[in-house]
């Protein structure tokens, strides 16, 4: 005769998937009390015969059809065997009769069996941290995160009324023709260069004018390709006390340029950015944008 005191719960809503994308790293008890709470409970019995007798994944059940179909997940015990919960997934419902539905069902073998083994050192490809601390996770993660979306700019420094024009060249030209040609190595504010730095003080329209002339005497010096590069420096970064001014011609105009002393010293200038806590709709749950210090 059969001994009929085997026990099962029913229940929903269990965001658990067979592949082992989403587990809990939850004891037995843990699990229990989910599947046993008001959210998740859909029913239960304590009258079958033993469960998964045979190699068979198949429950017969009084359970309305309904029931069976809105629940996901099982936990099953066969108390005259062993007292061990299995737990399962609901593969699929049978309506049999009006008394009976059809339960089959595949074992959960990471929480059934969690309480069972022993971890041992792994790789973990991906996970959330539980140290936050600035600085603990530097490992890059190469992932595509898709292109870059702009919520708001910050100038890093206040507006003024003028920036520079920086040259890096190995021309500089004297007076009214010739110059001096540049070949040694120059230090500003820490960095090395083989070139030397000019600046044209771009405050009105004469300033463009004069990188214009600069420009034309280079080249009518036959040292155009003295010039590397030409780009702008905020006026934060530049101490005018410092420079000295030079004054050339080309044909019949005059236009002026300004040289930078050799220096170790480090121009410094303080912005405020307001730090980023969410982004749209989305508000990170770990700490992964900080303030900038410059």
């Amino acid at each position: 005769m059969a001994i009929l005191n085997s026990k099962i719960i029913l229940a929903k809503g269990i965001k658990m998937d067979r592949e082992y994308n989403n587990v809990l790293s939850f004891n037995t008890s843990q699990i229990l009390n989910i599947l046993n709470s008001n959210t998740h409970y859909v029913n239960s019995s304590n009258t079958f015969a033993f469960i998964g007798g045979n190699n068979t994944n198949v429950i017969s059940c009084p359970f309305t059809y309904n029931e069976c179909l809105i629940s996901n997940y099982i936990a099953f015990q066969n108390t005259n065997y062993s007292n061990k919960w299995f737990f399962a997934f609901i593969t699929n419902v049978i309506r049999k009769s009006n008394g009976m539905t059809q339960i089959e069902f595949e074992v959960d073998a990471w929480s059934t069996w969690f309480e069972d083994w022993q971890k041992k050192p792994c790789y973990i490809i991906r996970e959330h941290v539980n140290n936050d601390t600035i600085g603990a996770n530097t490992v890059p993660e190469n992932l595509d995160v898709g292109d870059v979306i702009e919520l708001g700019e910050i100038e890093d420094i206040s507006l003024s009324e003028y920036f520079w024009v920086a040259v890096s060249t190995a021309w500089l030209p004297n007076g009214a023709s010739g110059g001096d040609q540049f070949s040694g190595v120059t230090l500003y504010n820490k960095q090395i260069s083989g070139n030397k730095i000019i600046l044209f003080k771009v405050n009105n329209a004469q300033s463009i004018i004069d990188l214009g002339l600069y420009i034309i005497r280079t080249n009518s010096d036959g040292h155009i390709a003295d010039i590397q590069d030409i780009f702008i420096v905020p006026d934060a970064v530049i101490n005018p006390s410092q420079l000295t001014q030079h004054t050339c011609t080309v044909s019949s105009y005059t236009f002026n340029y300004y040289t930078l002393p050799y220096s170790m010293d480090i121009e410094e200038f303080n912005t405020n950015i307001p730090k980023v806590t969410s982004y749209s709709d989305y508000t990170p749950k770990n700490r992964k944008m900080f303030r900038l210090s410059i």
